[in-house]
């Protein structure tokens, strides 16, 4: 993670934390999670190999980061972000609630 130039400085580090965090099945941050473009790609036998999780997971993953990426989009505005997602507030607010976010 040292090696990655990141482009959006502590913003961008900050939204992986809480990604990682958030998204994670576990207590522990491990590498495998760690999103590919981090990892210095020059020397693949660095990077991890992908993790199997199942349907269910996968779909939470995806919706939980899509949740977070548009209230940091929108400032943590979440009528805001709700919009940017083509949600009614109220389904927006459910679903935080549902993800604990």
């Amino acid at each position: 993670m040292i090696d990655y130039d990141w482009p959006g400085n502590v913003r961008q580090l900050q939204h992986l934390i809480r990604q990682l965090v958030v998204l994670g099945q576990c207590k522990d941050i491990t590498v495998e999670m760690i999103p590919k473009k981090i990892w210095n790609l020059s020397d693949t036998s660095k990077a991890p190999d992908s993790y199997e999780m199942c349907f269910c997971e996968a779909v939470s993953s995806f919706e939980k980061r899509l949740l977070l990426q548009a209230l940091d989009q929108a400032n943590g505005n979440k009528t805001k972000a709700a919009l940017t997602l083509k949600l009614k507030p109220s389904t927006f607010r459910d679903k935080l609630q549902k993800y604990q976010l």
